[in-house]
């Protein structure tokens, strides 16, 4: 009779970020290199879902699932189950691939839930097979519940260094968390070796393409500095307060453009708050909303390669996927002094300064001192020398934090820990413990929390 093959499960979190999913997608896709038979659960908060959002589930995951390299193409997951089982949100489960495929195939398939029935997925999972839990650590309603319920998993997973420590203080021992931190993607090495020329031509066509989409004229000089926020429209990105604070700047900045590129929104009423503000600036000659979608990876060669400066000021942030892919571009990054981003790109990025959290539905979200984040943007938008030296550094952040390679092998080793914890062999848990321990500690010392 065949050996059956070992199994894996994954049980992940996320607020609807393209990059919490992708990197679990990712721990997925290396399991199946190694022969294992895996599960992602990804379960996420599900309020204020709209209507709009249930309906475009489908394209969404299957574009996430296909980013994170654990799909090739539509008809592998239709191979696999149907490609989306889009139920209500009260009924507790959106499915991208049947969950109940024949055993041996790897079955990728997102969930979305409650906080008070997540701990049905964690329950009994540990008897099954070996089980590794994303911990997502931005605050949150509930979260410590959240969290303590994942925690019954072999290995606990987050994607930012912080969610070591906060793992901690919710009673999650050193010797059971690893860090799986982003990494970037293999083109933008190749795309970091671009022209200055060519790169500077990509600007002038983006700039151009977009005005002339909103019905503007547009002349770009060969000074022009383009400073691009790639986000979801959503309050905690800070999106409003970016462009009110750009506002102050523009007219001793002539040279300066803002482009906010729509990846999305969450809720018809934020869609119409933010709409009230883009009708303040939509005809001033700065402003740039492209409301196209570009799928990855073409979007770092058309949007992120020919920015200037790459902005994200999310108030509430795991870890800044755009910002780790714009860093390994060598683009200069502007960002907030709050949540995850001063570990991340510590030494390696212009801060502007937060103010107090508030609550945004189940999230509570830093805001952005709209004065200081003026004077960093006219600052920038004036000193090519400081946009220089910040996007050198923002590439040797990208190289030595964000490798491909070093995620690789942590994925491989926590994958290895929850077998041995599965396992009941003493030695080897007490072996791979110990292992954990001590990339924990090297990674708290890496992004400066020690």
């Amino acid at each position: 009779m065949k050996e059956k093959l070992p199994e894996l499960k994954i049980i992940g979190h996320s607020t609807g970020a393209v990059g919490e999913v992708t990197n679990a997608s990712k721990i997925l896709g290396i399991a199946r290199e190694h022969g294992i038979r895996a599960s992602l659960h990804d379960v996420y908060h599900a309020l204020d879902v709209s209507e709009e959002e249930l309906n475009s589930v489908s394209d969404y995951h299957w574009k996430v699932l296909n980013k994170g390299g654990v799909v090739k193409s539509v008809q592998e997951i239709k191979d696999m189950g149907p490609r989306v089982n889009a139920m209500r949100v009260n009924a507790g489960i959106k499915s991208l691939v049947d969950p109940d495929a024949p055993r041996g195939q790897q079955v990728a398939y997102l969930i979305t839930m409650p906080w008070r029935q997540i701990g049905i997925i964690a329950s009994g999972v540990t008897k099954e097979m070996p089980t590794i839990s994303r911990y997502y650590p931005t605050k949150v309603e509930n979260s410590n519940t959240y969290a303590k319920a994942l925690s019954a998993a072999h290995v606990v997973s987050t994607i930012s260094p912080t969610g070591l420590l906060s793992a901690e203080r919710i009673g999650i021992p050193a010797g059971k968390t690893i860090l799986i931190q982003h990494s970037y993607p293999p083109e933008a090495d190749a795309l970091f070796k671009t022209s200055e020329e060519e790169r500077e031509e990509g600007k002038r066509r983006l700039i151009q393409g977009v005005a002339a989409a909103m019905g503007k004229k547009t002349s770009v000089s060969k000074n022009a500095v383009l400073f691009a926020s790639v986000n979801r429209l959503v309050p905690e990105k800070n999106q409003v307060q970016l462009i009110r604070a750009f506002k102050k700047i523009a007219a001793e900045n002539p040279n300066a453009f803002l482009l906010i590129k729509d990846e999305g929104w969450r809720t018809p009423h934020e869609r119409e708050e933010f709409e009230k503000v883009i009708e303040e600036v939509k005809d001033e000659p700065w402003f740039l909303w492209d409301k196209t979608r570009t799928p990855f990876p073409d979007v770092l060669r058309t949007h992120y390669l020919p920015a200037d400066v790459m902005v994200n000021l999310s108030g509430s942030e795991g870890a800044a996927t755009n910002l780790i892919e714009a860093a390994a571009l060598g683009r200069p990054i502007l960002t907030l002094d709050a949540t995850t981003h001063p570990h991340l790109f510590k030494g390696a990025a212009l801060f502007a300064k937060s103010t107090p959290e508030r609550k945004i539905g189940p999230v509570y979200s830093a805001g952005v001192d709209e004065e200081d984040l003026a004077q960093k943007l006219s600052l920038l938008a004036k000193d090519e020398g400081l946009r220089r030296e910040l996007g050198g550094k923002a590439r040797q952040a990208a190289v030595n934090r964000f490798s491909r390679e070093a995620v690789r092998r942590k994925i491989e080793t926590a994958i290895q820990a929850a077998r041995a914890f599965h396992s009941g062999n003493a030695e080897e848990r007490e072996k791979y413990k110990r292992i954990l321990e001590k990339m924990r500690e090297d990674d708290l010392k890496l992004f400066g929390l020690k």
